[in-house]
């Protein structure tokens, strides 16, 4: 049995005052989700990727995608809203605020990064929601799956929980700094490393009921499936990844690798409805990319998993 590591203490913020309700108007049905049963944590490569299915319902999906589209007035542009629309009115810089709700509005812009130096070619449509209070219910939904409470394992839990374990443990939430991408026919995002970022996190990992803020670092990329290929939502869209030389694929991966016309190992993700892929990043980040999606939409909702600093 693997030793626990020794957890790292954060930098702590005590004075800090957490936010009693979310900054944006979420779905309700997403605002009251919980953990869901049988949830099973799958590695693809040991300590590099790992897929969760089940973590949305496809109604929490299809209400978040609803939601977003709802910022988005015409499907042929996929325009964002305007800033100053008799709707609302301009807060700040790429924020508008409804004005009946009191809530500020996503703002969708289109990203059309053509291939340049050091930069990998992207098409998508995105937006950006810091709030610390949905990601917080991001994590209670997370965390149970990686990190059981004591009493929770089942007793014929194998060697791969307990590395999952090991290898999350301390964790201590996620980056509130939430991202929404719309990949639509023809849109893509080619090859390149998703960096790490040093961040201010709620950290949950004493008293849920008193959080903290803390500052950490964040180390492996989580992506919430929100359409899918499996529902017939879209076709292509796969995570794709590139596996180095001499980095072991498990025996769950052998369906999902392939090889490319190079003769390297290629790895693909399929995007599957509920499902959260996390894949490490930073300096241990597999190349990776978005691979073209051919027809439909694929919707994301991205966070990353924040650990103490060294």
């Amino acid at each position: 049995m693997t030793k626990p590591k020794k957890t790292k203490k954060p930098v702590i913020d005590a004075s800090y005052e957490p936010p009693q309700a979310c900054v944006y108007d979420w779905p309700l049905s997403f605002q009251q989700a919980t953990t869901r049963p049988y949830q099973t944590v799958t590695p693809l490569i040991e300590d590099q990727i790992y897929t969760l299915d089940r973590f949305f319902s496809p109604k929490v999906c299809d209400d978040l995608v609803r939601w977003f589209s709802s910022y988005i007035p015409s499907e042929d542009g996929g325009t964002a809203p305007s800033s100053t629309s008799s709707k609302g009115k301009k807060k700040s810089a790429g924020t508008t605020t409804d004005a009946a709700a009191g809530k500020p509005q996503l703002e969708f812009s289109t990203t059309e990064m053509p291939p340049r130096k050091d930069y990998a070619a992207r098409v998508n449509d995105r937006a950006m929601a810091v709030d610390r209070v949905a990601t917080r219910i991001l994590w209670s939904i997370l965390k149970p799956a990686l990190l059981p409470e004591n009493g929770e394992e089942e007793e014929d839990d194998d060697e791969d929980g307990r590395q999952i374990r090991d290898i999350f443990q301390d964790c201590i939430g996620l980056n509130e700094n939430l991202r929404v991408y719309r990949y639509r026919a023809g849109h893509y995002f080619g090859q390149h490393y998703d960096e790490a970022v040093h961040v201010s996190v709620e950290d949950l990992t004493t008293d849920p009921t008193k959080p903290r803020l803390a500052r950490g670092v964040t180390r492996w990329t989580m992506l919430v499936y929100l359409t899918g290929s499996d529902y017939g939502e879209l076709s292509g869209g796969a995570t794709r990844f590139y596996p180095e030389i001499g980095v072991p694929i498990g025996a769950r991966s052998q369906g999902r690798l392939r090889q490319s016309s190079d003769g390297s190992k290629v790895l693909d993700v399929e995007v599957e409805k509920g499902t959260v892929l996390l894949h490490k990043h930073g300096e241990d980040c597999l190349l990776h990319e978005g691979a073209l999606v051919t027809s439909g939409n694929k919707w994301i909702l991205r966070s990353d998993l924040v650990f103490p600093t060294k």
